[in-house]
């Protein structure tokens, strides 16, 4: 299952924003875990000018790994630490074996 660590809970003078089929829009750094550690960002408009969404609860639109990170994520501005194992990552990584870091912050538009 997925490792998660909530770095910062994100604006919580609003209760829990999360609602299913609301658009999620996610930057984060990808990393490998080895000694020679990888990265592949998409943490700001530098490394990739244009972030990713998703809706929440529809996993054609992104894989399990980052629908169960928000759900624990649940507000805007909340960012967090996440090992996501290769059977519930992105499609491609699925037949690697190779679990993934990643360092992610999110934003939820209703």
């Amino acid at each position: 299952g997925l490792y998660f660590h909530l770095v910062d809970s994100g604006n919580t003078s609003i209760p829990d924003t999360l609602q299913l089929k609301n658009t999620v829009v996610d930057r984060y750094k990808k990393y490998t875990l080895n000694i020679a550690s990888d990265t592949i960002s998409n943490w700001n408009t530098i490394d990739f000018p244009i972030p990713d969404e998703f809706v929440y609860g529809d996993l054609t639109q992104s894989f399990k790994g980052f629908q169960e990170a928000v759900t624990y994520m649940k507000r805007n501005d909340s960012e967090a630490k996440i090992i996501v194992p290769s059977i519930i990552g992105i499609q491609a990584d699925m037949m690697s074996v190779t679990p993934y870091g990643y360092y992610l912050k999110i934003k939820i538009l209703k």
